[in-house]
């Protein structure tokens, strides 16, 4: 009777010691899930980049000088630049549409955060 009653009072301090460990474990490993509009923020901060990328070339890059080198070269050369200077315009456009889905998709990202 002595051990069962030492087994039984052995059992609840484990279970109240290791129950609340456990379910602190279990709520620590699971990431939080950010919602949709956040991922379409992400994407649309990386089309812009890409955008400004295109436009002044890439970073560290000395080689590539982006759109607006091109821009500079033809016209150095005494050439028109007329396709370079459309292309620019383009890319420039992208950035813009992209710079505006960011902050649409990034505002709504934070209000749904924040609820």
């Amino acid at each position: 009777m002595r051990r069962s009653m030492a087994l039984v009072i052995l059992g609840c301090v484990a279970a109240v010691v290791l129950v609340p460990t456990a379910l602190q474990a279990g709520e620590t490993s699971r990431k939080p899930k950010l919602p949709a509009a956040c991922a379409d923020a992400f994407s649309s901060a990386e089309d812009a980049f890409s955008s400004f990328d295109e436009v002044f070339g890439a970073p560290g890059d000395s080689e590539d000088l982006g759109i607006l080198g091109d821009v500079i070269g033809a016209l150095s050369a005494g050439d028109t630049a007329d396709a370079e200077l459309d292309d620019l315009s383009a890319a420039a456009n992208d950035g813009q549409s992209s710079e505006i889905d960011f902050f649409a998709s990034l505002d709504t990202c934070l209000d749904k955060v924040r609820t």
